[in-house]
């Protein structure tokens, strides 16, 4: 069913199960904001998680590494996607060790 064919019913519908299901205020932290100074003790570094991100990303850039050097004009993967992968892992990083 194509976009302009859909019935406004069924479009007001789908909307209205976008916005109601959109976010919502949970209480994690007991209502109250984090301080700045707290933010240097809630990082954990949980061994199996640095060391797995860790390996990740030193295979990712090796293997990075030698596809470049081993292709022509660097056509398999460009500058921008590697990029992609990086900002990708920085924020996968953030997310588990925060």
């Amino acid at each position: 069913m194509s976009h302009k064919n859909a019935q406004p019913g069924a479009r007001l519908f789908v909307w209205a199960v976008i916005v109601l299901s959109g976010p919502v205020t949970v209480l994690a932290h007991e209502g109250k904001p984090h301080n700045w100074h707290d933010l240097a003790r809630a990082w954990s570094f949980e061994p199996l998680v640095v060391i797995s991100l860790a390996l990740s990303a030193i295979l990712f850039g090796g293997g990075l590494r030698r596809l470049w050097r081993e292709s022509f004009k660097r056509r398999s993967i460009r500058t921008w996607e590697g990029l992609c992968f990086a900002g990708g892992w920085f924020a996968l990083f953030i997310a588990l060790i925060s």
